[in-house]
């Protein structure tokens, strides 16, 4: 074999091995952040609420990164940088804490508002002062709400814990099932000036997924009293996992980056690990938000609250006939 012949098979090879190692490394990342996060949700209490608000700020902080852009360089963006992300751990520690009345919290974010608009403004170019403005008040909401609603849901009584561990099962199996259907079955692009790889196969594939286990999980957790309900609202999650998951790429396309970060090895950044999480949560607080208000005024259910409620409080008070009639 000529030299040329034997550098090109071992070019081939390199080629064929180095996929190898990157899905090695990926796989390796993503069990080790399953059960940092298992743990972490299974603990709850203030070690979870420590874990939200350090995820929260490394989210915050690659948001920035992608979007405020041309800052003058040295230090001192640096701290401007760092001080723009701060704050969502902050206000999410302090809300959850109810450490103050509501007014203090609205005075608060006001003034950091203000606070961040101006040192914005002071580090930003002047024809990038408003785009840069707007990005990190857009990212506030973005990052923030996510967080809160995934505390809510964990320190809801009776089905906090289950019902968070629920959402994860339907945004990784709707990010699983779309990766492989849409693998095998390829088709027209979902959206090819967002994400080129993404298909309508892997979209629909991954919502049906979604559906199929998250409703299978459902009817194993007792939930057939509220099947129907489930169902609609796993489809929703299902369906905000991927719009989610679209509006992160369309950013970091807009930004000029393939990732949010280089935090995870195989993986990128923080939000790119939560991006479909971010609208699904959200989602999930709302709709437990909404059978908690309807069972509260249902004889019998009164005073529960989660997504999971109205079969537990079935179970509990078909305990309790039993009980008083033995």
């Amino acid at each position: 074999m000529s030299k040329a012949s034997h550098g090109v098979a071992s070019a081939q090879r390199s080629k064929l091995r180095r996929p190898s190692r990157e899905l090695v490394t990926r796989v390796i990342s993503a069990v080790v952040l399953i059960c940092l996060v298992a743990v972490e949700t299974l603990i709850g209490g203030w070690l979870f609420l420590q874990f939200l608000c350090v995820a929260a700020a490394i989210a915050f902080w690659e948001w920035n990164s992608m979007t405020i852009k041309r800052l003058e360089p040295g230090a001192t963006s640096f701290a401007v940088k760092l001080l723009l992300a701060l704050p969502t751990a902050l206000v999410l520690s302090l809300l959850v804490a109810q450490a103050a009345p509501l007014t203090a919290y609205i005075a608060a974010g006001l003034a950091w508002v203000v606070l961040a608009i101006a040192l914005i403004s002071w580090r930003s170019p002047s024809g990038r002062r408003k785009r840069n403005i707007a990005w990190h008040l857009m990212g506030i909401p973005y990052i923030t709400l996510p967080f809160i609603a995934i505390w809510a849901i964990r320190e809801t009584p009776v089905s906090g814990l289950l019902t968070l561990f629920f959402v994860f099962i339907v945004v990784w199996t709707t990010d699983t099932a779309a990766y492989f259907v849409g693998r095998k079955f390829q088709g027209p692009k979902l959206a090819p000036a967002i994400s080129p790889g993404k298909t309508w196969s892997g979209a629909i594939g991954g919502l049906l997924g979604a559906i199929l286990v998250g409703g299978s999980l459902a009817l194993w957790l007792g939930g057939q009293h509220q099947i129907a309900f489930i169902l609609l609202v796993v489809a929703a999650m299902s369906v905000g996992s991927q719009i989610g998951d679209l509006m992160e790429s369309a950013v970091k396309r807009r930004s000029g980056v393939k990732d949010s970060g280089r935090l995870i090895p195989g993986h990128g950044g923080v939000l790119d690990r939560i991006d479909g999480l971010m609208f699904a949560v959200v989602i999930a607080f709302a709709s437990q938000t909404v059978n908690s208000i309807c069972l509260d005024q249902t004889p019998g259910y009164e005073g529960r609250a989660g997504l999971f409620c109205a079969q537990l409080s079935d179970l509990e008070l078909e305990s309790s006939s039993s009980g008083d009639a033995s």
